[in-house]
């Protein structure tokens, strides 16, 4: 396919002169695929999200400035912390997981560690009583297991996210034994329940979508 730039049109034509107007004939190059995944084209972003993105960034920054004058000035604990960490789970809340297009496996150990951060913060911030180790992180890992398995039933793409939710499930029974292995829960049953409640989910993903995890695994990791 040849191109006419005097008349704008496209020939399909073994000659070197276009018959409209016989000017001179230029050979179009079609796109390729990699044109699609030019490391210099920018990301468009919308200016209405840019503007919410601002006006976000101006309140959270108000709050936050607000609430540590009054923790100083009231000489109490370190709380104004805490707002801190809940300020940027909400970024992380709506950049990396409402407006993201990550993939499910990202957005859900994203949410887990995010939401994690902010529980130990504020743990550690009041009383280092080891109520994460003991009885918030398992819980908080049994009901991400309940919640991955309920968008797996739901979703219509379930083969497209169900290796993802799968990886995330095995990454919290590793979370879980580490706890258990170095000593960090005084308790060990809560953790010890999510280990069970995790592999059975694992093997029932293994067991009824064993197929589909094997194929994504090849094609993630290239096996």
């Amino acid at each position: 396919m040849k191109h006419c730039n005097l008349c704008g049109v496209d020939v399909d034509t073994s000659k070197n002169y276009c018959p409209l107007c016989y000017g001179s004939l230029e050979e179009k190059t079609a796109k390729t695929d990699l044109d699609m995944f030019n490391t210099e084209a920018k990301p468009v972003v919308s200016k209405k999200k840019m503007l919410v993105a601002k006006v976000f960034l101006m309140i959270s920054v108000i709050i936050l400035t607000i609430c540590i004058y009054i923790n100083i000035q009231t000489k109490t604990a370190p709380w104004s912390a805490i707002v801190g960490f809940s300020i940027i789970y909400l970024w992380v809340l709506v950049a990396h997981t409402i407006m993201s297009r990550s993939t499910p496996f990202k957005k859900m150990l994203m949410q887990i560690l995010s939401l994690g951060a902010l529980l130990f913060a504020t743990e550690r911030f009041f009383g280092n009583a080891h109520w994460f180790t003991n009885f918030v992180f398992p819980g908080l890992a049994m009901l991400a297991a309940v919640v991955m398995m309920f968008v797996i039933f739901c979703s219509k793409n379930r083969k497209e996210i169900i290796f993802g939710f799968f990886r995330v499930d095995f990454l919290l029974i590793i979370a879980s034994t580490l706890l258990l292995i170095f000593d960090v829960d005084e308790y060990k049953i809560i953790n010890q329940i999510n280990i069970i409640v995790q592999a059975i989910i694992c093997l029932a993903y293994l067991v009824f979508a064993g197929k589909t995890i094997k194929t994504q695994a090849s094609r993630k990791f290239h096996l």
